[in-house]
């Protein structure tokens, strides 16, 4: 028993208070610097997947992949090179878990995707804020080949003119997918 003032802590008390804090803190850092973990619906995932196009050999990426599950059944749908990149540590495990378990072919990198080279990329799959989108466009705009394709949930990207736009879907709980085609700005 830990006592700070008239407060008194117990050993249980003390280990949640320092889990929420290793909990929390990632979270509010995703909330300043980039997005937080929120798990796309796998209805939606399936959609973008299909607006995709994918054919085998094609390479993938998810720039903030959360728990991977937009990865996973990419690769396993349509044989991809399905390659991501989280920095919530949480969410990075827990899609290390999921890969394993569903004995899913997905690269998932404890990395920063801003530093990652794009020119082999055919699809970028994304559920980021606007603000993230806007600081990832120009490097995409730059480094992703003619024909490449940036499928994103619920977001547009500032300046940039989808070539598709599925309606949301509010009785299933579904934000709108945005596509865009580099070259066909």
């Amino acid at each position: 028993m830990i006592e700070i003032g008239a407060l008194q802590l117990g050993l249980g008390q003390i280990i949640a208070v320092i889990l929420a804090v290793l909990l929390i803190t990632p979270m509010l850092i995703g909330f300043i610097y980039g997005a937080p973990f929120v798990p796309t619906p796998q209805a939606a995932v399936d959609k973008m997947i299909a607006l995709a196009k994918l054919k085998k050999g094609m390479k993938v990426m998810d720039p903030g992949c959360g728990d991977a599950r937009m990865l996973i059944t990419a690769s396993k749908r349509a044989e991809v090179t399905a390659v991501g990149y989280e920095l919530f540590f949480f969410a990075y495990f827990l899609a290390r878990l999921r890969n394993f378990f569903s004995r899913g072919k997905a690269k998932i990198h404890f990395r920063d995707s801003r530093k990652v080279d794009l020119s082999d990329v055919d699809v970028i799959f994304c559920y980021l804020l606007p603000d993230p989108l806007k600081k990832l466009a120009p490097k995409w705009a730059t480094e992703l080949k003619k024909g490449s394709k940036v499928i994103s949930y619920a977001f547009q990207i500032k300046g940039w003119k989808p070539i598709h736009e599925e309606p949301k879907v509010p009785e299933k709980n579904l934000a709108r997918i945005l596509v865009y085609e580099m070259g066909k700005e």
